[in-house]
């Protein structure tokens, strides 16, 4: 009955935060990126589980975002909803992220972290979500989600069999360590980096090799299964080109990587007036506490084996990034900010379980914590607008309205047509190229060809500025249109049914 009461505030608390965080996702518009995978966990609700003919990224999510999707349309339609409801890739990023939060609390409170530890995660990891631009970053990019804490719990349980008294329990922890490495692989290659590797350097340090193995054990029967899927008929995944960086791109790299760890901790007051920065300014010193920590940890020859693990993974998530071309690859963008949400999440767990029983820390972080919602609140938007922004919006009220339902999109301007308007519309994706100047875009979807949806009268939407094609393309692939109008920034292009042409 204790156990009970004392779950009650925690519970409450959970759901205030997953109110609050759905809230913010409803603020900003999704991806297709987001809304496709949302759809691939529609069609694992409806008996599809190893999506067949589909084509997912290199993290295909099969094991964290879309099976949450799958959950969440399963429960909808019992409720009676609509099972593809556009409410629901609202929802998802907001669960995501409270479980997130929650986990970092649990994995300090289960350390005996108090108060103060409480306080610091709250502030690094929960409010940097609804600040400018990280608020439409990250619930964007939720689908990086799953990958973090699957690799947290695996370091987590890690850390208990590196500590275990016994070999019954290293065993039972070394377990559950390897099934998360195994879920966690199979959803997203970069656990490999996040999750495997700082438990195999830690087993080399330890002489703990049984460790070792069974997280080396764990992460090939991932690659695996995931090749016997694919062989067998199941979903394929695209090339994950993998390339060092030109010697040349280390610095800017390096300085990208910095940024975006100001960024992720809510810390970078550059290029701002100094009056607006406050929260900002706040967050610096409790991100130097990290830092602290990782010296720390450094000072101390690593141990214990949660903080060594903790440090390890951040520094080789930091190094992954450092090293690669991703950088040049997103021109420097602040996508490249979700390939150091591991390290965002280990950081403010190393942080909170170093100084977990600091009052002045605690205080410090309770006075950032009030500023940056205060702060916040002036700056997010007033009105949601779903999960398309209001001019797509009323694009899709349009073309429903001039019943116009199966047409052609950039990359942007597909998936999430689809989802928002219950589909109603059937927009697929193309790009420029092909022998005609139109090509189909394949991407976390199934495979199709542009012939599929010519078979009626049909739209192409040529956006400005140009996406993944522009009119000429279209004219040069699909002659002149019947009509066009334009709305928003969208040049609609209609033409009549094509039956057999591109065939």
């Amino acid at each position: 009955m204790t156990r009970a009461r004392a779950a009650i505030p925690w519970t409450v608390a959970g759901l205030a935060y997953l109110a609050l965080a759905t809230r913010v996702s409803s603020l900003f518009p999704k991806t297709t990126d987001q809304t496709s995978y949302f759809q691939a966990g529609v069609a694992v609700a409806h008996g599809h589980l190893r999506l067949g003919g589909w084509l997912l990224t290199p993290p295909d999510f099969w094991t964290s975002d879309i099976a949450l999707s799958a959950v969440l349309s399963l429960v909808w339609r019992m409720l009676g909803r609509p099972e593809g409801s556009p409410f629901l890739p609202m929802l998802q990023p907001a669960i995501m992220w409270t479980g997130l939060v929650a986990s970092a609390i649990a994995m300090v409170r289960l350390r005996g972290g108090r108060w103060p530890a409480v306080a610091i995660i709250a502030v690094l990891l929960g409010t940097p979500l609804f600040a400018m631009p990280v608020a439409y970053f990250t619930t964007l990019s939720a689908i990086h989600l799953g990958s973090v804490l699957y690799a947290g719990w695996a370091l987590f349980w890690a850390a208990r069999a590196f500590d275990a008294s016994s070999l019954r329990e290293e065993r039972r922890a070394g377990a559950a360590c390897a099934l998360l490495l195994l879920l966690g692989v199979i959803g997203d290659p970069l656990v490999i980096v996040s999750g495997t590797l700082p438990v195999l350097v830690l087993s080399a340090r330890s002489g703990r090799w049984r460790i070792g193995v069974i997280a080396v054990l764990a992460t090939t029967l991932a690659r695996l299964l995931l090749a016997l899927n694919t062989a067998t008929g199941g979903f394929a995944t695209a090339p994950l080109p993998l390339r060092f960086a030109d010697f040349q791109a280390l610095g800017p790299n390096l300085a990208v990587t910095l940024h975006d760890m100001l960024v992720l901790f809510g810390a970078d007051p550059t290029g701002r007036a100094v009056s607006d920065t406050l929260p900002e300014l706040l967050r610096v010193p409790l991100l130097l506490l990290a830092l602290a920590a990782t010296i720390n940890t450094v000072r101390q020859h690593f141990v214990p084996s949660w903080n060594t693990l903790l440090v390890t993974a951040s520094a080789l998530t930091a190094l992954a990034l450092l090293a690669s071309d991703r950088i040049g690859l997103e021109a420097g963008s602040i996508a490249t900010a979700r390939y150091l949400f591991p390290l965002w999440f280990d950081l403010t767990v190393l942080a909170a379980c170093c100084f977990g029983r600091s009052r002045r820390a605690g205080l410090w972080a309770l006075a950032a914590l009030s500023v940056s919602v205060a702060g916040n609140a002036r700056v997010l938007p007033r009105h949601a607008t779903g999960i398309l922004s209001a001019e797509d919006n009323a694009l899709v009220a349009r073309l429903e309205a001039e019943g116009l339902h199966n047409g052609i999109g950039s990359w942007w301007a597909s998936g999430a047509f689809d989802v928002a308007s219950l589909d109603r519309l059937h927009v697929v994706p193309a790009i420029a190229g092909g022998q005609c100047g139109l090509s189909p875009l394949v991407q976390i979807r199934p495979y199709f060809a542009l012939s599929d949806i010519m078979r009626g009268p049909f739209f192409v939407l040529v956006p400005a500025p140009r996406e993944t094609y522009d009119e000429a393309n279209v004219r040069a692939c699909l002659g002149t249109p019947a009509r066009k109008f334009l709305q928003g920034r969208y040049e609609v292009l209609v033409y009549p049914a094509r039956p057999g042409h591109l065939s």
